[in-house]
């Protein structure tokens, strides 16, 4: 789930302002005339005359273009904030001509850090790339510490959106070897950067399935950022993002309750303080959950407000993302004709921008609609064309599912055994980087093709734990009750495809007992859902006495389940365990 991510930069705060203090002369001497003027000259035109504006630049001389060039950034930086991000862009690029200008190379790297993060901001990663390289070379000349961090932190927050996780890497630890390294660091700019060395930390071993890791490098980042917000202002909107990150992990381990918690606190603090970029992140990611709950309607309203408030800032990143999710919501539908249609908006908006990871999803849904309408060729095709994508950026969890996805069409095809090795191969992704979805997708189907090449004991086996992934996730999906039951809908496969092989051997109490079980299952769901109601009028305590008798049902239910699955189950044990659920 790629998104935009706003993140307030160091010098804006504290090190600009210190930055100002060697330029007193421009508010109190006659010299701060040329450079005002030419100021307001700049600040009148548009950010398309740029030819214009650098001409003005060349007009002055070094002493005036070095009290002009800090000038500009802070105009650039009130267009940044503002939301104006091409003037911004427009501005930053004066200014950066006006150090140069000036010939002082440490306000040139300045500059050149600035506008890096501003066409990160602006998404031309390309010219992001080129000035914030240009800033770490400068500083590394000059050994200036603090912009030297600035770049190598921003080159992996880019890095990072372009899927470079090896390279994003390798920068985030040499800035936190800088930062660990600085003699007589300030504690403002000590936990700045390490705030974002460690929210580029997160994402990217998050990227490969380590959570718990995860977990610990975002929650610190949200720690520094609330404590540089209260220390000094402006980086809410950082903890904040941060906070999402945590949601999107629980999300990746299947707790859609957590997931939701976060989403939700998120959504309440970016409404409250006009945080757009925030905003369409965090309803883009819980339109996904309820998406995955099979509750469209939600779903559909989320992405679709998403969609609007990336139109209104002019992200054309975000408003791709929320429009594919649009099309995966209306082809889950069977609106394929739709879908189908917004698949190919989706991959035409995708490569016409410089994120190449956006391709797969556009890619994805158009060979999923092939796949709908029986073109199985053409959905290999576009499957395929995603899979090397997906292996080109080394995003595992992309090929976990592409690698299912393949292995679909090639069962529907009656090709099993090529099935079965691409459903391994999906398999062995989704548990490397604990995707538990994705592993019971896996299993499900490693069992239906067993069971249609007439190998039962691999097929038991592939189902059972299919079951044990599905009950495993049941118990941690968000949302009201009556979601979870729809949930469960969606991964009672492998329970009736149990009730299939058992009947072909001839076992068919064992087969009704399976489809009992899982009709309980939702019937259990949309009973708590008539609790739902009864809990608000419940005290603390009594609350917390039902969710204690909750986790103690779900946990007699797995021991039943799992003593069924014994080849020697023990009759009394089974019977001991019906009678504490009764």
């Amino acid at each position: 789930m790629g998104r935009a991510h706003h993140k307030e930069f160091v010098f804006g705060a504290v090190a600009f302002s210190l930055l100002l203090q060697s330029f007193p002369l421009f508010a109190q001497e006659t010299q701060a005339v040329g450079p005002q003027g030419a100021l307001s000259s700049i600040l009148s035109l548009s950010a398309t005359e740029s030819t214009k504006a650098l001409a003005i630049v060349r007009q002055c001389d070094a002493p005036a273009a070095r009290i002009l060039s800090p000038m500009l950034m802070a105009a650039a930086r009130k267009s940044l904030d503002s939301g104006d991000l091409d003037k911004s862009v427009f501005l930053y690029e004066c200014a950066a001509a006006a150090a140069k200008e000036s010939k002082d190379d440490a306000l040139l790297a300045e500059a050149e850090y600035r506008l890096g993060t501003a066409c990160l901001r602006s998404h031309d990663y390309h010219r992001a790339e080129e000035s914030l390289l240009e800033g770490l070379r400068l500083s590394e000349k000059h050994k200036l510490a603090i912009g030297l961090i600035n770049n190598l932190v921003t080159l992996g927050d880019l890095y990072i959106r372009l899927a470079k996780y090896g390279a994003a890497e390798q920068v985030s630890k040499q800035a936190l070897a800088r930062i660990s390294g600085l003699p007589q660091r300030t504690p403002i700019l000590y936990q700045y950067g390490e705030a974002m060395v460690c929210a580029n930390l997160g994402r990217i071993v998050a990227s490969n399935g380590e959570h718990t890791a995860a977990l610990q490098h975002f929650s610190r980042a949200v720690e520094l950022f609330e404590e540089l917000d209260k220390k000094i202002g402006g980086y809410k909107s950082s903890a904040l993002d941060n906070l999402i990150s945590i949601g999107e992990v629980h999300y990746d381990l299947g707790d859609y309750r957590k997931a939701l918690d976060y989403y939700g606190k998120v959504l309440l603090a970016a409404e409250e303080r006009g945080y757009m970029n925030l905003l369409h992140a965090v309803l883009n990611d819980m339109g996904i959950v309820y998406m995955d709950q099979a509750d469209f309607v939600k779903a559909t309203q989320l992405f679709t407000r998403s969609l609007d408030t990336a139109n209104k800032t002019s992200d054309r990143e975000a408003a791709t993302i929320a429009t594919c999710n649009l099309g995966v919501s209306s082809e889950r539908q069977g609106m394929y004709e739709l879908a189908g249609q917004i698949f190919g908006d989706c991959l035409r908006l995708a490569n016409q921008g410089a994120r190449l990871d956006l391709t797969i999803p556009a890619l994805e849904g158009l060979a999923t609609v092939y796949r709908r309408k029986g073109q199985n060729k053409l959905a290999l095709d576009y499957y395929d064309r995603a899979l090397r994508t997906a292996t080109e950026l080394g995003d595992k969890s992309r090929q976990s599912e592409l690698a299912w996805c393949k292995a679909g069409v090639y069962h529907d095809m009656g090709e099993y055994k090529t099935s079965i090795e691409f459903s391994e191969r999906a398999r062995s992704l989704a548990d490397e980087i604990r995707k538990p979805n994705y592993s019971y997708l896996a299993l499900t189907l490693i069992g239906k093709n067993y069971l249609a090449l007439g190998q039962y004991e691999p097929a038991r086996s592939a189902l059972t734990q299919a079951i044990e992934k599905a009950e495993d996730i049941r118990n941690r999906v968000g949302g009201q009750e009556q979601q979870r039951a729809y949930f469960f809908e969606r991964k009672i496969e492998p329970y009736y495809l149990m009730v299939d092989l058992l009947l072909r051997q001839k076992r068919p109490e064992e087969a009704l007992e399976f489809a009992e079980r899982a009709r309980s299952r939702t019937l259990l769901d949309l009973i708590g859902g008539a609790k739902l109601d009864i809990s608000r009028t419940m005290s603390r305590e009594e609350r917390a006495e039902g969710q204690k008798l909750e986790g103690q049902l779900r946990a007699l239910n797995l021991q039943l389940f799992r003593e069924h699955q014994q080849k020697d189950s023990d009759a009394i044990r089974i019977n001991a365990l019906t009678a504490d659920l009764g």
